[in-house]
């Protein structure tokens, strides 16, 4: 599996919310590839692209240390093959699996539990509801993004 390297900034909110901020033709370029193979319309996240370091209003940490990491530029790696979860929530998130040494050192240095429900760092590209006609139960695990793109492990419901 290929992974491809990226950059992002760091934003610290004063409600103790972390981010790594993307650039937003990363994502329309995966929401106009779901669109154009699956027919759906997903929406973006409400913040943009960005990898969760610290949910909003989390944390035991010094904002102060946390402000010293706002606006650094960070190199990160993610698998370009779509995550889909939500199913059993009635809804679908596109998302992507991130590996990074640079938030890791951060989270440690400000110690950062991320408890017993967190699924990885990951980057969210969009969601798609209920009320989306198109949502299906059977929606794939993954989909594989190549040189020519595919779909991959069709496995019925979620």
């Amino acid at each position: 599996m290929q992974w491809i390297k990226s950059k992002g900034v760091i934003s610290v909110s004063s409600d103790r919310r972390i981010v790594v901020e993307l650039g937003g033709d990363i994502m329309n370029y995966y929401l106009s590839f779901i669109r154009r193979e699956f027919w759906i319309d997903p929406q973006p996240p409400a913040y943009g692209p960005h990898i969760t370091i610290n949910l909003k209003g989390k944390g035991n940490f010094s904002y102060n240390l946390a402000k010293s990491f706002d606006k650094k530029q960070i190199e990160f790696k993610f698998c370009p093959d779509v995550q889909i979860g939500g199913r059993r929530k009635g809804f679908l998130n596109f998302w992507f699996r991130v590996k990074s040494s640079e938030i890791e050192r951060i989270k440690e240095v400000l110690r950062i539990d991320d408890g017993k429900n967190f699924l990885g760092l990951h980057w969210t590209c969009g969601t798609s509801g209920k009320g989306n006609s198109a949502h299906r139960s059977w929606w794939p695990k993954t989909i594989k993004i190549k040189k020519n793109i595919y779909l991959n492990s069709l496995d019925g419901p979620g």
